[in-house]
């Protein structure tokens, strides 16, 4: 399961699933690139996380789900949304769940996400807010 990444969005509080995970492969974020790479500045994240924009990364399908999933987005009202890859969420129910789980992921997983600055090993605050 851990070597075919796919993103998963769940409440931190709860540590429920919000939405079926989406598989990296997944296309329906198609329209949302192509909306995205019109945007000003959008040649710039290949030189700021490595990757191009396209449907393959994490950020884009957390845009999607934010937009097509009506829980995301009142998780992310709340301020209790989490997301991640499968990893990020079996660690987290491994590690105790909502009764002091950790939210972590390794940097091979997070370096596909877009959110992760490719010259380094942090992520980058300017994307998440």
């Amino acid at each position: 399961m851990l070597t075919t990444p796919q993103t998963l969005a769940f409440d931190i509080k709860t540590g429920e699933a919000l939405y079926n995970a989406i598989a990296w492969p997944d296309t329906r974020t198609a329209s949302l690139v192509r909306e995205y790479k019109r945007k000003a500045g959008s040649k710039k994240l290949m030189e700021i996380c490595g990757l191009p924009l396209s449907t393959y990364p994490s950020a884009v399908k957390l845009m999607w789900m934010l937009k097509n999933v009506d829980a995301v987005k009142k998780a992310y009202d709340a301020g209790t949304l989490a997301f991640g890859t499968t990893d990020t969420w079996l660690l987290y129910h491994l590690s105790g769940g909502n009764d002091g789980g950790v939210f972590v992921t390794d940097s091979t997983n997070a370096s596909r996400t877009m959110l992760m600055v490719s010259a380094g090993s942090s992520v980058d605050k300017n994307y998440i807010s």
